[in-house]
């Protein structure tokens, strides 16, 4: 059950993880070609931000998977 619960809780970071990026890749998609360059710098910082968010949830799934793998190599030492 709590393995379950784990399960779930990475494939919702996953999907969280997918929308950031799906977010980012639009954002950047609608910045107009002629902006100006204050513009063109808010929407660097806009985007920074938004990777930022990314990275943090990657390290914090990453975390878990390494739990995860060490859980499945103590389960494979013991059989």
């Amino acid at each position: 059950m709590i393995l379950s619960l784990k399960k779930e809780g990475r494939v919702q970071m996953s999907i969280e993880i997918y929308f950031k990026v799906d977010k980012l890749y639009e954002y950047l998609c609608d910045v107009p070609e002629d902006s100006t360059k204050d513009k063109l710098n808010e929407a660097i910082d806009k985007a920074i931000s938004i990777v930022e968010e990314i990275k943090d949830d990657v390290y914090e799934l990453r975390g878990e998977l390494e739990g995860v793998s060490i859980t499945i190599q103590n389960i494979v030492r013991n059989i």
